[in-house]
């Protein structure tokens, strides 16, 4: 690239932590004055010399926006678990949720700001028509090869599902005594968090590595080598399964939350509770997903691995 083609611009990012809210749970954390003072946007910026022909700041500030909105729905999902465990528990969920949520935003602005980072130092790192794509098509294979599709979902469900059992076993002997109840309650809920931690530290990786495979194809441009550019074709025809898997770990997610404020609330009776034990513990819908997009890969890796060895 000439020096001619180079120009100093300035990747920014600037995500708003309310974005993924609903209008309830955004307009609830700004009535707080111990939350709303700690949920600002979360700005990245750093200046870069990069191709004025393939980027420009209004093109990074849309990358880099996109790599955000995953963490910032997990970071709705839970503020939405506590502004529903408020109405019910009034101040008792609150005193919870402003303990909670500020360690909940600090983990997520933690996290883009790496995202951010790496991101732009792949930008940089970027010397070819042919390197940027075989060194993203590389990345984007290892990290959906590394993830255990019958864990994903399974893994997380399994712990949710004995939560859920034992609280309704536990309800049943309580025969009705209130503190019996509010300590299995109490042990229920922490058993709960535990699983969907779980679930959304897995979900988290998969759905790095799922939104790294989407984003392939745009980054081998069509001055690329022709059989790199016939493999972003082939990463297109399975961009469905690719989405399904991304809807699926959102669809999950959610129900994991909702169980984990019901238990929060003191809501499941026994019967509720155990209910929630077979749906929480069957995922083999999911799972399929998560199998489909690992089938739909296993043939691409294969023929990545002969092209990576074409153009090198």
């Amino acid at each position: 690239m000439a020096d001619a083609d180079k120009k100093k611009m300035k990747a920014v990012m600037n995500a708003n932590p309310f974005s993924e809210m609903d209008r309830k749970t955004a307009d609830w954390i700004k009535s707080i004055p111990a939350l709303e003072k700690v949920f600002k946007p979360i700005v990245f910026s750093e200046m870069v010399e990069l191709d004025r022909r393939k980027w420009s700041a209004s093109k990074l500030a849309e990358a880099l926006g996109g790599l955000a909105r995953y963490d910032l729905k997990i970071l709705a999902n839970r503020a939405a678990t506590h502004y529903k465990a408020t109405q019910k528990q009034g101040p008792k969920g609150q005193a919870a949720a402003e303990k909670q949520l500020p360690a909940d935003y600090k983990e997520t602005r933690k996290e883009l700001l790496k995202k951010a980072s790496l991101a732009i130092e792949e930008v940089v790192s970027d010397k070819g028509n042919n390197k940027r794509g075989l060194k993203d098509g590389k990345a984007a294979l290892a990290r959906l090869d590394a993830i255990d599709a019958k864990k994903i979902f399974a893994e997380p469900a399994t712990l949710a599902a004995k939560a859920m059992a034992r609280l309704a076993k536990a309800l049943d002997a309580a025969g009705g005594d209130s503190k019996a109840e509010a300590r299995a309650m109490t042990d229920a809920a922490k058993d709960m968090a535990v699983a969907d931690k779980v679930f959304e530290d897995n979900a988290r990786e998969a759905q790095a590595a799922v939104s790294l495979m989407r984003k392939v194809p745009k980054s081998i441009k069509d001055d690329a080598a022709a059989e790199l550019r016939a493999f972003a074709e082939k990463i297109r025809k399975v961009d469905g399964s690719l989405g399904a898997f991304e809807d699926a770990m959102d669809k999950f997610g959610k129900e994991m939350d909702a169980a984990l404020a019901a238990t929060r609330a003191g809501k499941p009776d026994a019967r509720a509770a155990a209910a929630l034990a077979r749906e929480l513990g069957n995922s083999s819908t999911e799972t399929r997903k998560a199998e489909a997009v690992m089938k739909d890969i296993r043939p691409l890796k294969a023929e990545f691995a002969k092209l990576e060895k074409l153009l090198k």
